[in-house]
């Protein structure tokens, strides 16, 4: 089973976080405005188009919804992608999502596609903890895996090294490894049939 509806709405969203970039003109890097992260050049926004799509669209069809665990999930999910974002945007690098540091503040300085990248974020970590407590298959256990070991290294090493141009620092690292054990862990314990 598989949602195409699903992976449509991601492109469609990702689109439109496009769409916002080109208006605030982040889209890309122009000779008069260039930042460090444009959207073309952030392989996270890539990587949600690319691999989550695909990752969404192989649960949709399986999740149990149930309140509570969606309301935690959105609960954790918004704590977790506050936090991911405040450390990426306590820096000076500038992209669709923080087109400036006027206020040197990370939540004030986002911006309209920043703001929605930061939502997309709060649902799909709540997608994938409801994802975690439903029965799946171990076929699409592994596909799941498999797809978000390659969405890893393209939204948690590639934005460092897109700003920088060299490897990407210990902190994009600590966060690709935890991402990695984390996939992989949870993987383990729904094929054990523990999750």
């Amino acid at each position: 089973m598989f949602s195409w509806q699903m992976t449509f709405g991601v492109f469609l969203f990702v689109f439109l976080e496009a769409f916002f970039s080109w208006r605030s003109g982040t889209l890309t890097a122009t000779a008069q405005r260039r930042p460090n992260l444009p959207f073309l050049r952030h392989g996270a926004m890539w990587a949600d188009a690319l691999f989550l799509s695909v990752v969404l669209g192989l649960v949709l069809p399986h999740l149990v919804f149930s309140w509570p665990v969606f309301v935690f999930g959105i609960a954790l999910g918004a704590l977790i992608t506050a936090l991911l974002h405040q450390t990426w945007g306590s820096g000076d690098a500038t992209g669709h999502m923080w087109p400036a540091h006027a206020h040197r503040s990370w939540i004030r300085d986002l911006s309209v596609a920043g703001w929605m990248h930061l939502l997309f974020t709060a649902g799909v970590i709540a997608t994938l903890f409801l994802y975690c407590v439903s029965p799946v298959s171990d076929v699409t256990i592994w596909f799941v895996a498999i797809v978000l070991t390659f969405f890893v290294p393209l939204a948690a090493l590639q934005p460092s090294w897109a700003i920088t141009g060299r490897m990407p620092d210990k902190n994009a690292w600590h966060i690709a490894i935890f991402l990695w054990v984390l996939v992989w862990l949870l993987s383990m314990l729904k094929l054990a049939g523990v999750l």
